[in-house]
């Protein structure tokens, strides 16, 4: 059933919606990017206690009062998976903004199961359908359909509730100090050494030596500067499965260079990426690390003792210790001979002895 709500596109509206100040709101973003490096805001929708306003982010309103409520630590700020929509709120109001409660993240502490979507999740606890066709539709028009204002509405309608429900479930199975940990180091920057600072997919950096490993790092710091500085989305200047592919390369050519890019981009990007691969390669001499490609039985084998502690706790596999993670966090032990602060004291405390082991296991085999 869809909630009464308020489409607000004047400085009126928006001084009525946000004259009594929330204790607790659950928001959402829409927004389009699609030949743009940061998103372009198109609604943040928002419920509260006495109301859900639908605020159009393209009617070029003030939005001093809701920048307050996105930074008051006295408020309770509500999203389901909120990477997206943390993008969309530093386009909207330029400045930090305080901790978010993000659902989807709490969910992985009370089950086992892969995550789904919000859609699902509405459907298990209240029994109602959200028609998820509207999603992808054109959001950048005006006017905007009444399926879609329906849409955006639904989207948070249930998110103040939904909460309340997973936050005694998290109480009451011990674990809301965890998801507290765990949802606060998400929202500062990552560390230099923070997994989530690197691009890739392990079973592709797991492929990687030293400087293939540098090269990767160097690529995807290379390539958000460009696309940062012409305004476009990274994808035009390098593909991600590319920016993999050039990292595996020992050594560029202009050969190996046709295989992967067209004539302009060989033409544009040869030197800039001959120059990084010599970068890489310096680094990687200088480094005393154990390369990813060298330590991939040992990740494989700590991910499978991962798998199953996590089945018995009944808690996602991916956010106990991912495969990434795990290789991060065994190249951090290597190096400093403890476990790094991104890797949380929750996860230390569950799975870390058993991360040293293998480190010291690792220390022992190339010591040999």
């Amino acid at each position: 059933m869809t909630p009464e709500y308020t489409y607000i596109d004047t400085p009126a509206a928006l001084a009525t919606f946000t004259q009594a100040k929330p204790t607790v709101f659950g928001f959402d973003t829409e927004f389009t990017h699609v030949r743009t490096f940061n998103p372009i805001p198109e609604l943040l929708q928002i419920g509260t206690e006495q109301a859900v306003g639908i605020i159009d982010l393209r009617a070029n309103l003030p939005m001093d009062a809701l920048g307050d409520w996105f930074q008051d630590p006295a408020i309770t700020r509500i999203a389901y998976s909120v990477f997206n929509d943390v993008n969309v709120l530093s386009e909207v109001f330029r400045s930090s903004i305080g901790r978010i409660e993000d659902i989807q993240l709490a969910l992985k502490f009370l089950s086992s199961a892969p995550s789904v979507g919000y859609d699902k999740i509405i459907a298990q606890y209240f029994g109602e359908e959200i028609d998820k066709s509207m999603q992808r539709s054109e959001w950048d028009k005006r006017p905007l359909a009444t399926e879609q204002l329906d849409y955006a509405a639904l989207d948070v309608v249930h998110l103040r509730e939904l909460w309340e429900i997973v936050r005694r479930d998290l109480e009451a199975k011990g674990r809301f100090d965890w998801y507290s940990e765990e949802c606060g180091t998400r929202t500062n920057q990552p560390h230099a050494d923070d997994p989530t600072a690197v691009l890739g997919k392990s079973i592709h950096i797991l492929e990687l030596d030293e400087r293939g490993f540098h090269m990767l790092q160097l690529l995807e710091d290379w390539r958000t500067q460009q696309a940062r500085q012409s305004g476009i989305p990274k994808n035009w200047i390098l593909e991600t499965k590319t920016v993999a592919k050039l990292a595996g390369y020992k050594r560029l050519s202009d050969k190996k260079l046709m295989r992967l890019l067209s004539p302009k981009q060989v033409r544009r990007y040869r030197w800039p990426l001959m120059d990084l691969q010599r970068r890489a390669r310096n680094a990687a001499q200088d480094s005393n690390a154990i390369a990813p490609n060298k330590l991939v039985d040992f990740v494989r084998a700590l991910r499978q003792s991962s798998l199953k502690m996590a089945e018995e706790l009944d808690l996602s596999s991916d956010l106990l210790a991912s495969q990434k993670d795990l290789l991060f966090a065994l190249r951090a032990y290597l190096q400093t001979g403890t476990l790094p602060d991104w890797f949380t004291a929750w996860r230390t405390g569950v799975i870390g002895e058993l991360v040293a082991q293998t480190g010291d296991e690792i220390r022992q085999t190339y010591q040999a």
